[in-house]
């Protein structure tokens, strides 16, 4: 879900592609379909086929044989522009936004991960909740020795984290660096 929408992520061979998950025949989640031979995301109530860089409908199988190419292009998903950029996948919020319209320069590098030498550890895990409770999570580095003792830290690593504030402090926040 991004922004209150609904969207479904695929890798079709070339690269990650996201549309609205719905589509746009019966409104069907087009997550709960596959990904056909093509690449393209397949429907699973009809059988309707899409393309993940314009959303174009590739396949209406119910009309196969009848010059169905004018229907067809009255039929497209909607698209959202995704990049993949230091191994995670990045979507832009606006739909249809077209590769040269998405300002990839807004994608923040760490340049530790282009560093041959870096080594990445993935891990993922579904957890139920919200983003309030992640950052609260991310910005508290001092529940780390004891949340994932035996897992990323131990218990016995825990010491003080003196923070300097370096901005002043505003409603938007502030910067700050540990000692």
């Amino acid at each position: 879900e991004l922004f209150g929408e609904h969207l479904v992520f695929w890798w079709d061979s070339l690269a990650w592609r996201a549309m609205l998950d719905e589509c746009p025949h019966r409104l069907a989640p087009l997550s709960e379909g596959r990904i056909d031979e093509a690449g393209c995301i397949e429907c699973p109530y009809h059988g309707w086929a899409f393309e993940g860089s314009s959303g174009a409908c590739t396949r209406i199988p119910q009309l196969e044989g009848m010059g169905n190419s004018d229907v067809r292009g009255k039929c497209g998903g909607t698209v959202f522009r995704v990049v993949e950029r230091q191994g995670l996948v990045w979507v832009w919020g606006e739909r249809g936004l077209s590769a040269n319209q998405a300002d990839e320069g807004l994608i923040p590098v760490c340049e530790a991960m282009e560093d041959p030498a870096f080594d990445w550890i993935d891990v993922s895990r579904d957890m139920p909740y919200s983003a309030d409770m992640l950052i609260e999570n991310v910005i508290d580095s001092s529940h780390v020795h004891f949340t994932h003792h035996k897992t990323i830290s131990k218990r016995e690593n825990a010491k003080p984290l003196p923070l300097r504030v370096t901005t002043k402090i505003t409603p938007s926040g502030f910067e700050g660096t540990f000692q």
